[in-house]
């Protein structure tokens, strides 16, 4: 040991004798660059060519398996300074069916009342590549410093089976203010003149649909519209437009009851199609497919860019302290309950006591994200999230590591409508306040702290993860509860697992409290911040994965991959909503490694509301009982290589509705005015379903 070497220092020291050359054992040569020195020659087959990895004698540039600059195998500069490239596609095929509104124009005519068809096709490829360059030998210590820059491109093609769910405007998502479509062709950009139908007023600078105050005087066939549009010199796409002389249009179904107080501005979810007049018409396939129910977007987004810096080493057996300032991923517990994403902010984080001890102190300055990607955009939301935690390995007992952690939520974030036109802030659910001088909608504040404690690891041969949270706070003006409230939610999670040789049985359960007095000015539905929690099955599991609206309502009762029924518009661009119904989830599972390459899941999960309160409430309705459904799932994972270059997952998710589902998702069980009188009412869907395909290529 050096004794001119302070404790807890690790920067190598020069010794003149040794750059000299002197001073060298008997029989050996010094090197000037160790980095050269080959891998000595080992052959453990009969067969040299399986002994690529080492029979290496060169530094490649690229390799992935042998030594290589570019992944940080050797210095690109001097001694110490490294970089590593890492370049990843992953692409999702889904098909699912979801509870979705029929829409005011609905695609197909025997929609009855107001849903529709559930069907969904989603595909979707992140493909990224990050750059990290960074000083530091890090095999035993971390790096001095490090800065790291990840682009993401993400391509989507959406397809549904119904009109208003891509876009808010009934001609369609690919309607534009130039009046130039894909499928109508307007002579000198300008919009036809559709007075004399009573539509909306057009002009050269916007066809955008306008509020007709006057009430329509006469009946108009679809058909006949197809007619003056012509007429008015807009050339429609080819096909034929089959019918029966007009009748009269029935009178509209009934709506659903409204919310407490509705909103002054119109929802987000389209309202309860009126019946169709009894003509039969063949709408052209291509509007169908294009205008109205399909969707191809790309977004490019800055998803990683940081700088790091080793600030102090604090012992001899490298327990550090170190920051990271810039746009960079967090998970604040073991299973992304309350936080996980990655967004503009900084952070101090170390260990101690031989690293038994880890901490995080970390502030957000949240970034809005784009609607249809969900990745990051460089537009402030006006959020600060703040997330101090704390680790101890090995708490009580040897295996099992303890966690205790803060949250602060302060969200002040106004009027946003996302890029298909809906409205996301405020809900648009209940009351909705408005400024009074020009009749603008107006956002409030709110303030959310989560005090957790969660757990991971095992307890003897039992596997055990677990988490509890207690939210308080003030929502300035919540507009289900129509005032303003006082938060006081509670969430548990307990898994437990025992594994037999190469499978593991799981038994798992949720509870997120429900509010059970929406207007009493204390809200008690538990809601995060931005979850994306890896539990009961997770990506397999369609209750886990799917988001789907709470009908006629302007909202979603549960987001995409999460656990909670939050009554938010979104996840990522929605505020938190803790006037909510929590839930409550017991479920089975088991994990079996089939073989090295492959990885099998098994779930079957039983979901219920824990408060029906703010669902009656919310729907005007005084019955709904709390029985969601049963979730159950499979799903494989398999590593043709047995490393992680290439991934392959494929699983399917199924739910069967309970009575709490049907209350809220049934259609009217009387008979549609304006059907055949031999028509069947509509019914629930027996089922629902979510199927996915995903590959991961990594280099």
């Amino acid at each position: 040991m050096d004794p001119a070497r302070k404790p807890g220092e690790f920067a190598q020291r020069d010794y003149a004798l040794a750059l000299s050359g002197g001073g060298l054992p008997a029989n050996s040569t010094a090197v000037p660059d160790r980095w050269k020195v080959p891998l000595p020659h080992w052959q453990r087959y009969l067969d040299p060519s399986l002994e690529t990895p080492y029979l290496q004698e060169k530094i490649r540039l690229w390799h992935p398996y042998q030594q290589s600059r570019l992944k940080g195998d050797a210095p690109i500069f001097g001694q110490d300074i490294f970089t590593n490239i890492t370049a990843k596609s992953f692409s999702l095929a889904e098909f699912r069916r979801l509870p979705v509104a029929s829409g005011v124009s609905t695609v197909s005519p025997k929609s009855y009342e107001f849903f529709g068809k559930g069907g969904q096709s989603l595909f979707s490829t992140d493909t990224s590549v990050s750059v990290d360059v960074f000083k530091g030998e890090t095999s035993f210590k971390p790096v001095t410093w490090l800065v790291r820059i990840n682009v993401v491109e993400n391509e989507n093609w959406t397809r549904t089976r119904e009109n208003n769910l891509l876009n808010p405007d009934p001609r369609g998502s690919h309607f534009n203010d130039s009046g130039i479509s894909p499928n109508i062709s307007v002579l000198q950009g300008k919009g036809p003149d559709t007075s004399a139908l009573q539509a909306f007023p057009a002009s050269s600078t916007n066809i955008n649909p306008v509020v007709n105050t006057t009430a329509f005087t006469s009946t108009i066939n679809p058909e006949d519209a197809f007619a003056y549009l012509l007429n008015q010199g807009v050339t429609l796409p080819p096909s034929s437009v089959q019918s029966t002389p007009p009748a009269p249009a029935p009178a509209p179904a009934p709506a659903p009851a409204p919310a407490p107080a509705p909103a002054p501005a119109p929802a987000p979810a389209p309202a309860p199609a009126a019946a169709p007049a009894a003509t039969t018409q063949t709408a052209p396939s291509s509007q169908t497919q294009t205008r109205y129910t399909y969707r191809h977007k790309n977004t490019t987004s800055l998803q990683e860019a940081f700088l790091e810096v080793h600030l102090r080493d604090l012992s001899d057996n490298y327990d550090f302290i170190s920051s990271k300032v810039g746009i960079q991923p967090f998970s604040s517990d073991f299973r992304g309950f309350i936080f996980s994403d990655s967004n503009l902010g900084a952070r101090v984080f170390g260990n101690a006591s031989n690293n038994k001890s880890q901490y995080n102190l970390a502030y957000f300055n949240m970034r809005e994200k784009d609607t249809y990607s969900e990745l990051n955009t460089l537009d402030s939301r006006d959020q600060q999230v703040f997330v101090a935690n704390f680790y101890r390995q090995d708490f009580l007992t040897k295996g099992y590591t303890t966690q205790l952690s803060f949250h602060a939520n302060a969200d002040g974030a106004g009027t946003k409508y996302d890029r298909n036109g809906f409205l996301v802030r405020p809900a648009p659910l209940g009351t909705v306040l408005q400024n009074e001088a020009d009749g603008s909608l107006l956002g409030h504040k709110l303030q959310s702290y989560y005090l957790g404690w969660a757990g991971d690891g095992h307890i003897g041969k039992f596997n055990i993860n677990h988490a509890f949270y207690q939210v308080l706070g003030k929502d300035e003006f919540n507009s289900l509860a129509g005032r303003s409230v006082n938060i006081n939610a509670q969430m548990a999670a307990l898994e437990l697992s025992l594994d037999r040789d190469w499978v593991r049985w799981k038994i798992s359960g949720f509870y997120a409290s429900g509010d059970s007095n929406p207007t009493d000015g204390t809200a008690r539905g538990f809601d995060t911040i931005l979850d994306n929690p890896f539990f009961f099955g997770g990506p397999f599991s369609w209750y886990v994965r799917e988001g789907f609206g709470l009908a006629g309502t302007g909202v979603n009762l549960k987001e995409r991959n999460s656990l909670v029924p939050s009554f938010r518009t979104s996840k990522t661009q929605g505020q938190s909503n803790f006037v909510n119904p929590g839930v409550l989830i017991v479920g089975l599972g088991t994990d079996v490694d089939v073989t090295p390459k492959t990885k099998a899941f098994a779930n079957l999960n039983y979901v219920q509301f824990a408060e029906t309160a703010p669902v009656k409430y919310a729907l005007q309705t005084d019955h709904a009982r709390s029985d969601l459904g049963v979730d159950a799932s499979v799903g494989l994972k398999y590593r043709p290589f047995l490393t992680e270059n290439i991934i392959i997952s494929a699983g399917i998710g199924f739910f069967f509705p309970g009575g709490g589902y049907k209350d809220i998702y049934r259609q009217n069980t009387s008979r549609v005015p304006g059907f055949d009188a031999q028509e069947k009412p509509g019914k629930t869907d027996s089922y629902l379903y979510n199927a996915l395909l995903t590959l991961t290529l990594n280099y």
